[in-house]
């Protein structure tokens, strides 16, 4: 089978072609506005190209006989993204996908949504739940998925949607949310706003990717036509909880501070705007406080009523994550101190 994923030089994207070659029954196409370091040849062919204009890039030789597409390209971040680069990354980006010679004759589609589109909820909110996005990633995420949708319709394929949420793992990048919790927990007190009973959903990669080809599989069956699916990991913890879970796998909190949500605002306004002064992200802006404090409280029952079963539970999910952090320092401190013994010798 041969398949397109996009924004293959991602975090997820970079996984999962790792994934898809170990399997020879694939041949992926690799689309990414940013060069890969795989190497080419052999499985794997790569096409440089900026999706929100494609200029004819999306043709050619490359393309022809696909059987599936993974649309992963996009903007995510809370720094330094505008609200228009947001809307070419993902709007335009799956526009320009969707409108390539060859897009209506590949017959599966999987495209990765978020559960930014619905907004955030006390309550655990569903695949049917209204949609209600706050801010210019969510709303642009949205109106790709339903494009996506739209065109899997119109076309008569198969596709499914997945909306995942904080995604994390060994190896995640240091601008993913359980990174920056690790890392905090292990260097400065971190704040409990509201008291830490706010719910906070998360995505295993891992599991995340045997969804992919758990959904591949029943589209190539014929037992897909269209779906959309939540994909979070059960229990959701709340930042208490989740945590108290970290340390237990090792992570040693600094300390943790118990901080009213008005106050962590206040305090968070002057360091925002010496950040925008300066271009320095200092990580602490009001968006990122009230995105804390918020409960993203999602249900994920549908995927597995429909029969998927995810491989690693949230706390052993924690457990391999936290022991990659430990590894990380481990070996940062060891290097320091090589490097401190070679600068004192004479």
């Amino acid at each position: 089978m041969k398949i397109v994923v996009t924004g293959c030089s991602g975090y997820v994207g970079t996984a999962l072609v790792e994934r898809l070659l170990q399997d020879d029954s694939f041949r992926v196409v690799g689309v990414d506005r940013i060069r890969t370091e795989r190497p080419l040849g052999g499985r794997f062919s790569f096409v440089e190209c900026d999706l929100s204009a494609p200029a004819g890039l999306l043709a050619g030789a490359a393309f022809d006989d696909v059987q599936a597409v993974i649309h992963l390209a996009a903007a995510r971040g809370d720094w330094a993204i505008s609200a228009s680069e947001y809307w070419r990354d993902n709007l335009a980006a799956t526009e320009g996908l969707l409108g390539a010679p060859w897009a209506a004759s590949v017959p599966h589609w999987l495209f990765m949504s978020s559960v930014s589109t619905y907004g955030p909820s006390n309550e655990a909110l569903t695949e049917d739940a209204a949609c209600r996005p706050v801010g210019p990633y969510g709303e642009s995420k949205l109106a790709s998925e339903r494009a996506f949708l739209e065109f899997i319709r119109r076309n008569r394929l198969r596709g499914c949607a997945i909306r995942p949420s904080a995604i994390f793992s060994a190896g995640h990048p240091n601008n993913t949310n359980v990174y920056r919790l690790i890392e905090s927990l292990m260097r400065f007190p971190i704040p409990l706003i509201g008291g830490g009973n706010n719910r906070k959903t998360l995505t295993y990669l891992p599991n995340l990717l045997d969804l992919v080809f758990w959904c591949l599989d029943l589209m190539h069956r014929g037992e897909m036509r269209s779906e959309v699916y939540n994909y979070v990991e059960e229990p959701v913890p709340t930042v208490a909880t989740l945590i108290q879970a970290l340390r237990h796998a090792g992570i040693r909190p600094a300390r943790t501070v118990k901080i009213p949500l008005g106050l962590a605002l206040a305090m968070a306004y002057p360091v925002y705007l010496l950040g925008r002064l300066t271009g320095v992200d200092l990580r602490v802006t009001p968006e990122r406080v009230n995105k804390y404090a918020a409960s993203t409280c999602y249900d994920a029952s549908k995927v597995k009523r429909d029969g998927f079963v995810p491989a690693v539970d949230l706390e052993a999910a924690l457990a391999a994550t936290a022991r990659w952090h430990l590894m990380r320092h481990a070996e940062r401190g060891a290097a320091f101190n090589a490097s401190a013994d070679e600068a004192g010798r004479p």
